[in-house]
């Protein structure tokens, strides 16, 4: 089940509101958000972000180059994750290596169950890019969800205009997965929720292979 999003209106500005959810393949439902909103810090000095387990973006590399039609190239995020709010251009930092990006938000409840996942996947394929991109202004709300859910591996780009989704024309919902060819290009996206890493996993091979 994937919640739809409207940067006009963020749930994080008004977390007790009801959105509505749009499964993959079935009738779309009203849902509540859960009651329990993380709760966050006050922001490092030099607008830092509090992590307890502060992680860098990947980097631009020397040898890989993304193709001239990647729509990752010209999206400049910080890094959420590293606490240090450098920015990156996507296109050239996971240019050379197949790349899994995750969008999500922390008010989102199905984000919560999915980002386990996501981080095991960026554990057991060091070969792959696996990254998250939190798409919500509050970046130390996501910053403080990633320490709730110990994800530990995973690094996280920080989305507080919508950049991303509006570059690569995405639904508005989260959570949802883009799989990228190691050239940046698009492989497949998946409007969904994984229900557990053997299906994540399944479809990141299956996109890579061309099988969808």
């Amino acid at each position: 089940m994937a919640v739809r999003t409207n940067p006009a209106h963020s749930p994080s500005s008004r977390p007790n509101r009801a959105w509505s959810a749009a499964p993959a393949r079935s009738p779309v439902l009203q849902v509540t958000p859960a009651a329990r909103v993380t709760r966050t810090r006050t922001p490092a000095p030099n607008s830092q972000l509090a992590s307890k387990n502060p992680r860098n973006c990947p980097a631009p590399g020397s040898g890989a180059h993304p193709a001239p039609d990647s729509e990752l190239t010209g999206i400049e995020l910080p890094c959420l994750s590293s606490g240090k709010n450098e920015t990156a251009d996507l296109g050239a930092a996971l240019a050379g290596k197949p790349t899994i990006i995750n969008v999500w938000a922390w008010w989102c409840e199905p984000c919560r169950r999915e980002l386990p996942h996501f981080d095991k996947l960026a554990k057991q394929h060091p070969e792959w890019n696996v990254a998250g991109v939190h798409l919500d202004k509050k970046s130390q709300a996501g910053a403080d969800f990633l320490d709730e859910l110990n994800v530990t591996t995973m690094p996280v780009y920080a989305d507080r205009s919508h950049r991303f989704d509006t570059a690569t024309s995405l639904p508005k919902v989260v959570p949802i997965t883009v799989v990228y060819r190691a050239d940046g290009t698009r492989a497949q996206m998946y409007p969904q929720v994984f229900r557990d890493y053997e299906e994540l996993e399944a479809a990141v091979n299956a996109a890579l292979n061309g099988q969808n």
